[in-house]
């Protein structure tokens, strides 16, 4: 008889700053998604840390390895739901993220939380997140329903639509056809979400920033495809850079790799 795999959520520890942070976003996440947090640090073949050694209470499990190899791999074991990274923002070396993490945001078929610089940790209990959803149906079925799912009696969730210029009907000034325009919207893509679609012109990256603060959210929940070059990851690299808000990152897994984020 087969041994149940028990759920988890991976926090990649290292001796950064924002070890704690990681340590507490896994943990609210775990509580959200009922799973254990399994607290994994990647030492080197001489390294001293002890097995009772933990951060914000959590038991850190060492791993003797190469970090990139370990992590990659400890994210693909049955029973993973979730990861939990941190950035330490490299964009002026013109760097989404360091090659650790990048190697994981774009392999992982998880969702991963990435902590951002500033230290900003996901509260522990209720979650208010924004979702950010670009009209694209394979990136709202994948987003979605889990984020609903997981957040329906726990949480809220802010849904976001952003038309560039050139995208944006002409009557999208007009209140009444906003409302109509924003109904239809949800109907496709925001089904089971209970708030109202809130519908923005402009640039999507500097949008989604500004409705994160102003709807003063925990978090932004982006769909993406799991490209990294800078033309393909734009309001990726856009949010990690301005490090104000909790990012996750969930892959959408689609032959449409027309998106930019």
């Amino acid at each position: 008889m087969d041994t149940p795999v028990t759920p988890r959520v991976v926090a990649c520890i290292d001796h950064s700053h924002l070890a704690p942070a990681v340590a507490a976003t896994a943990l609210a996440i775990a509580r959200l998604i009922g799973s254990e947090v399994d607290a994994v640090h990647v030492g080197a073949p001489d390294a001293t840390v002890a097995p009772n050694d933990s951060v914000a209470g959590i038991a850190i499990r060492t791993v003797i390895g190469t970090p990139e190899t370990v992590l990659v791999d400890e994210l693909r074991f049955d029973g993973v739901e979730f990861a939990v990274i941190g950035s330490r923002n490299l964009l002026a070396a013109d760097q989404l993220l360091g090659h650790v993490s990048e190697a994981l945001v774009t392999t992982a078929d998880i969702p991963i939380a990435i902590v951002p610089p500033n230290g900003r940790a996901l509260p522990d209990g209720r979650l208010r997140v924004l979702l950010p959803l670009d009209g694209d149906p394979a990136t709202s079925h994948a987003v979605v329903a889990p984020i609903v799912s997981t957040l329906a009696s726990v949480g809220d969730v802010v849904p976001l639509h952003v038309f560039g210029g050139s995208s944006a009907p002409m009557f999208i000034t007009s209140d009444e056809d906003r409302s109509v325009l924003a109904e239809e919207f949800a109907a496709r893509h925001a089904p089971g979400v209970h708030a109202p679609v809130e519908l923005r012109i402009g640039h999507a990256a500097d949008e989604i920033l500004d409705a994160a603060a102003a709807q003063d959210v925990d978090a932004i929940v982006v769909g993406w495809h799991r490209h990294i070059e800078p033309d393909r990851a734009r309001v990726v690299r856009r949010l990690l850079e301005d490090g104000r808000f909790p990012l996750i990152l969930h892959p959408v897994r689609s032959g449409n790799d027309t998106d930019e984020s």
